[in-house]
């Protein structure tokens, strides 16, 4: 890819993730509150999943089935471990639907 067409894609990513993003915060926290039964309203962006909210592993693991579902994006098991707060896995979905638009492009 040449520098050209990388700042391109890179400028598509960017227009991607500004324009869906509100949309897309919206749409995580309800798939998340879904997952773990607790209101959205509950549910702050900087709230640690595991010691706020009671997430445990295995909810852990429902909730990236459902994003991948959702978004057919694949988390690499080693960016989990990074994980801990919804804005986390907003930040995540975000790259992760990036790089998927440009891997496509």
């Amino acid at each position: 890819m040449t520098n050209a067409s990388h700042r391109s894609a890179s400028a598509r990513g960017d227009k991607l993730k500004m324009s869906n993003e509100g949309t897309l915060s919206k749409e995580i926290k309800t798939l998340v509150s879904k997952v773990i039964k607790i209101p959205e309203e509950k549910i702050d962006q900087s709230a640690n999943l595991f010691s706020d909210l009671g997430v445990d592993s295995l909810l852990g693991v429902e909730i990236f089935a459902a994003l991948d579902k959702k978004y057919g994006i694949d988390v690499p098991e080693d960016r989990l471990k990074d994980v801990n707060t919804l804005a986390d896995i907003i930040k995540l979905v975000e790259d992760q639907l990036v790089e998927k638009q440009q891997k496509q492009n």
